[in-house]
């Protein structure tokens, strides 16, 4: 990786992210996982490391509630047990069940679980939806690779069973079959909030379907998944930097010379009043003059207790005094407060960066 570089955008898949994130947090980097990840890639010890989307484990809880608010009791679930992701996405619906039950006390979840095998073998989706008839399911969440999605899609479509609702962990990202069971799909619950066939808007990209075409005419390639959650982390990002400096002074050589560099990472650029810290910053009491840390810091990311100026010679600790400019904070940490901070409504959903409640 070249010096220069400042941010990372994860995107070699699921298999390399753990790679990816050991990596960057060792570089000090700041890495975005744009797609669903697993939660041990925002392990406690990798705090540069953010994802634009829910948690693996807390994927299918909030349709799941919805479900039950809806008066659907029994949920039918399909996973594989031999896919790390699917398998912890999984998990987390069976063991959300003693709640589900706090809130109706006949809440069921019913487990059906196969192996990658299992889901390529003739008939696959057939015994799954006996499965579901004999058990009584109103309602169906699938968690299953694009393959065993299609054939279970299929399956739903010309079986006649109709379940109360339905939640496809991939399904919009599977072109073919909404062109080819269009009606059937439309009425499928996804949390694609990006297709254009969902008509779901933000602010800066407007809706989902302009976002379609304007990517369509700039690259020449439909929008997936990977591409909104891409454009999604970009947008978290650019927003985050706008937010970052606005309690903050710049010091007059870096603004002439546009380096970018001691902004991000020299605590020496930067003259940040006490409201920037009160709010990013608000376990620190407001105007304390902490000890030691001064304009003398160096280092990528300073800690929250370094995050405040020293106090000017013979200022002592009295309080009482009026609030003093932060002087010993990075461009790079005020950032990553943000990150960790605020959440962002864009067409790929509500943005929270994923990183951070799982690091706390």
């Amino acid at each position: 990786m070249g010096s220069g570089v400042q941010f990372l955008l994860g995107g070699s898949g699921e298999r390399f992210a753990e790679a990816q994130s050991l990596a960057a947090n060792d570089l000090q980097r700041l890495l975005y996982h744009p797609a669903l990840t697993r939660d041990g890639v925002y392990a406690s010890n990798t705090r540069y490391v953010y994802g634009i989307t829910t948690p693996a484990s807390q994927y299918a809880l909030p349709v799941l509630k919805a479900m039950l608010l809806s008066g659907i009791l029994r949920v039918g679930l399909a996973w594989p047990r031999d896919d790390p992701l699917l398998h912890e996405v999984g998990d987390e619906v069976l063991a959300y069940l003693p709640t589900l039950r706090q809130l109706h006390p006949s809440a069921s979840v019913l487990p059906y679980s196969f192996t990658s095998a299992d889901s390529t073998a003739p008939g696959f989706a057939e015994a799954l939806l006996r499965n579901l008839t004999s058990a009584g399911a109103e309602a169906l969440i699938a968690c299953m690779r694009p393959g065993a999605m299609a054939s279970v899609v299929a399956a739903l479509a010309t079986s006649g069973l109709r379940l109360r609702s339905t939640f496809l962990y991939d399904g919009t990202q599977m072109t073919n079959l909404l062109d080819q069971y269009g009606q059937e799909m439309l009425y499928k619950l996804s949390a694609a909030q990006w297709h254009p066939r969902i008509q779901y808007a933000d602010d800066f990209f407007g809706s989902a379907a302009a976002y379609a075409a304007g990517l369509q005419a700039f690259v020449g390639r439909p929008a997936t998944e990977d591409t909104a959650g891409a454009s999604a982390a970009a947008l978290t990002l650019g927003l985050s930097l706008r937010l970052a400096f606005r309690n903050c002074n710049i010091s007059a050589d870096v603004a002439a010379s546009g380096d970018t560099a001691r902004l991000l990472f020299d605590p020496t650029a930067l003259s940040c009043g006490p409201e920037a810290t009160g709010e990013l910053f608000p376990e620190l009491p407001a105007g304390a003059a902490a000890a030691a840390a001064g304009g003398n810091v160096t280092g990528v990311v300073l800690s929250h207790a370094d995050a405040i100026g020293a106090a000017p010679p013979g200022a002592g600790s009295n309080t009482s005094q009026p609030p003093r400019p932060v002087f010993a904070v990075t461009g790079y940490r005020l950032l990553m407060a943000q990150l960790d901070k605020n959440n962002f409504a864009t067409f790929y959903g509500a943005c929270r960066e994923a990183g951070s409640p799982l690091r706390a």
